[in-house]
């Protein structure tokens, strides 16, 4: 499941948990791609409990995206427990160079709230 947390603004927040389905891509995609068309590049936070991982459907939506969006996006916190989503997040950093990610423990969901939005004026 996909859970948009706040879509106003340059900086999306979103919760991920559980198994994610083809459903929760084709909610969400439009709402960051407006976002897009609105703000230009954008930062996200993502805070990921209990990741169950993809049905293929919605693993092959995730590569869809971030293949066509991989140039849309400044930073990228995310907010999980040290393991794989840790370890595939620097991964990410390392096929999307231009994207500064971060990982933050659980409990430091402000910390990178404010880290995604550094920089950014009103």
């Amino acid at each position: 499941m996909i859970q948009v947390k706040n879509t106003t603004g340059p900086v999306l927040e979103i919760e991920v948990q559980g198994k994610l389905l083809h459903d929760d891509y084709a909610r969400v995609i439009p709402l960051f791609e407006q976002a897009i068309h609105e703000h230009g590049k954008l930062r996200c936070v993502m805070e990921i409990h209990d990741l169950e991982g993809f049905e293929p459907r919605a693993a092959i939506d995730e590569t869809k995206f971030d293949l066509k969006h991989w140039s849309d996006f400044d930073r990228c916190a995310v907010v999980c427990p040290k393991g794989w989503i840790a370890w595939t997040t620097k991964l990410w950093s390392v096929l999307m160079p231009r994207v500064k990610f971060r990982v933050f423990e659980p409990g430091s969901e402000a910390e990178a709230l404010a880290w995604a939005g550094e920089g950014l004026t009103d």
